[in-house]
């Protein structure tokens, strides 16, 4: 029987990859008066992955903090610098910040549960974003953390962090 076939991971240039997301996401930002803001680390290493995936996990966390942010002065950063693991993606938002149950290691989330996603009286699916980033992050041997703003403020922060290729960065 044929089945779907998954792309091997390749080494994937960290600055393409925001670039990327960069023209992906930007003119949504726009339409909604969100101020979108990316800054990079110098120097940052390739990882090791399936381009097209680590994109939609960062697409659907950038898409989660759209919805959340105030309709006026809505504010959006994405920073990305090297970490223990490899390489962090954060994408830090003006929101009204995670649940309790949201913070965290949220890298197991939505496995083998519904709890993660629910359908909302709007008759769409909620929360389907965030558990297909906890499935990349897994696939990427990577880590999904929920947390508060460092400095304080009102919002949250999503790190998805992914190791780097190590045959390309060494």
């Amino acid at each position: 029987p044929v089945g779907l076939m998954r792309p091997e991971p390749d080494t994937v240039g960290t600055e393409l990859l925001v670039d990327s997301l960069a023209r992906a996401v930007q003119g949504r930002a726009s339409s909604l008066g969100i101020e979108l803001d990316f800054q990079l680390g110098a120097e940052l290493p390739p990882i090791l992955g399936i381009a097209g995936e680590v994109e939609r996990a960062l697409v659907n966390l950038i898409c989660n903090a759209f919805a959340v942010v105030p309709e006026t002065g809505g504010k959006i950063e994405v920073c990305v610098a090297p970490s223990a693991l490899g390489i962090r993606f954060s994408i830090q938002d003006n929101g009204p910040g995670l649940p309790e149950d949201y913070l965290g290691d949220l890298t197991e989330l939505g496995r083998g549960a519904a709890e993660a996603w629910r359908r909302g009286e709007d008759g769409k699916l909620h929360g389907l974003g965030l558990t297909i980033a906890a499935l990349v992050a897994r696939r990427h041997r990577g880590r999904l953390l929920g947390a508060a703003r460092e400095d304080g403020e009102a919002g949250a922060v999503m790190h998805l962090e992914l190791p780097v290729d190590q045959a390309e960065s060494a």
